[in-house]
């Protein structure tokens, strides 16, 4: 395992077979001192199951869905939440899909229903630092598809104060100005649209 901080090599584990991760144990606390000090962190494993395995042994583990809403006319959907441009998104419950999670949580968010659920555009985890806790959120993101932009309505009890419906270019700018996870996301929605053209 590879352990960067931006830039620097900090620290290199010889890829020697072993059947369990080795690292420090206060890997917490050092993403307390990154995170405070507005640094990323990149984690380069064997293989990404090993380092998922790791991660879910190190942290609370939870499933969200969102999803990523269009219009036939290239519209896109998206919330404003705690000052910041987001996609609609929400833990997966108990015996509920992805796919259903993602559906449901995007209506809720949003107020709009009369949605098509795609295919799966891309998995992303990140880890945040809720009361002093760790937590690795896997997002699954499925691409959806609505006949027309409809009337929204903001989720206020989630601290969302705006639904709205973006050009591509307003949908970039947005969201390129967001968290790092947005941009990836919107980078991956401007290739696909590439390819289809």
């Amino acid at each position: 395992m590879i352990l960067f901080y931006q830039t620097q090599l900090l620290a290199v584990e010889e890829p020697e077979p072993q059947p369990e991760l080795t690292i420090a144990d206060n890997i917490p606390q050092a993403l307390d001192i990154l995170v405070n000090q507005h640094l990323s962190v990149h984690l380069v494993g064997h293989t990404s199951e090993q380092l998922l395995t790791y991660l879910k042994a190190h942290f609370k583990y939870v499933q969200a869905a969102g999803g990523i809403v269009q219009t036939p006319d290239g519209r896109s959907l998206l919330i404003h939440r705690n000052s910041r441009w987001d996609l609609p998104k929400g833990m997966v419950e108990p015996a509920e899909s992805t796919p259903e999670a993602a559906l449901r949580e995007v209506a809720e968010e949003t107020g709009v229903s009369d949605l098509t659920i795609g295919p799966l555009l891309t998995i992303t985890y990140h880890i945040y630092n809720t009361y002093g806790e760790w937590t690795l959120k896997q997002t699954w993101w499925y691409l959806m598809t609505t006949p027309l932009p409809s009337p929204t309505k903001p989720q206020s009890e989630e601290g969302i104060t705006l639904a709205a419906w973006l050009t591509p270019q307003e949908r970039s700018d947005a969201l390129n100005s967001s968290f790092s996870m947005m941009r990836h996301i919107d980078h991956l929605l401007t290739l696909q649209t590439s390819a289809r053209q």
